[in-house]
């Protein structure tokens, strides 16, 4: 077993980091051989530093949605730049609705546009992928040995998973902006943005199973998961999982040789499940 560990699924594949390795493998399309590489946890300093801001209560919420989501950091873009137009540009007489409506439908087509990009170029493997992560660590934890049979049976859902995070922040950006706009308070939503992710990642790292109030909130998370960012993983994903992983744990406690490690983190290796 892994005591810390998480997960990050790809088109192709998943990746999986622990306290002292992470470990990825690359699926080649239609065989069951995997690429597996494997790297030791040297952060460098940039990484050390968003680390240890990463510790302070509700400023760690923004570094962790920035850090995590490209899609978040255009989305913080995107309201930068609205509330620039919205606050410093002289508009033509008469045309200041016509100007922000031209900029909000602009910034909106390019985020559906992205997202549309982003589900259409995985072809939903990202998300087969995404629930062969959810079930080896979920399987981990439960300190079950990690085998096809155990990892069937896993759950797809995870307390833990980012989209609970982005779940719980769209869920509170809107709130925070019918506020803002029915009790007229003018706050600008780039500020807006920083206080729902600060807010929300405080909520996520609370057991919101034993809060009333943060219950409803889960389900829904519980609901995109299910339904949006994971599907059930075919028993091959999920060999190449398992087999990936158990590299990792082997890493980990130290049952791998030096020879082998060394192996390992010099150049890709690949293996058949």
């Amino acid at each position: 077993m892994i005591k810390n560990v998480g997960g990050r699924s790809f088109g192709n594949g998943i990746s999986f980091v622990a306290r002292k390795y992470k470990i990825k493998f690359e699926a080649e399309e239609y065989s069951n051989k995997i690429k597996v590489f494997l790297q030791k946890n040297e952060k460098p300093q940039i990484t050390k530093i968003l680390d240890y801001i990463g510790k302070i209560p509700f400023i760690r919420g923004f570094i962790s949605i920035c850090r995590s989501s490209k899609l978040m950091i255009y989305i913080i873009i995107q309201y930068i730049v609205q509330d620039v137009f919205n606050v410093n540009v002289p508009y033509p007489e008469g045309n200041m609705l016509i100007v922000k409506g031209a900029i909000t439908i602009t910034t909106s087509i390019i985020t559906l546009v992205i997202l549309y990009t982003m589900f259409k170029n995985n072809s939903g493997n990202i998300w087969k992928y995404h629930g062969a992560e959810h079930k080896v660590i979920f399987t981990n934890y439960e300190n079950k040995e990690i085998n096809l049979e155990n990892c069937r049976k896993a759950p797809r859902v995870n307390d833990r998973c980012g989209s609970m995070y982005v779940t719980i922040f769209f869920i509170l950006m809107t709130i925070l902006n019918a506020i803002n706009t029915n009790m007229e308070m003018g706050i600008c939503k780039s500020i807006l943005f920083l206080i729902a992710s600060s807010l929300s990642f405080e909520l996520f790292r609370l057991d919101g199973k034993n809060i009333p109030i943060l219950k409803l909130i889960f389900k829904i998370g519980y609901w995109v998961q299910e339904n949006l960012v994971t599907k059930e993983p075919s028993d091959d994903q999920l060999k190449k999982a398992i087999k990936t992983f158990k590299i990792l744990e082997e890493a980990e406690n130290g049952e791998l040789s030096p020879e082998k490690i060394e192996k390992l983190l010099k150049n890709h290796i690949t293996i058949q499940t």
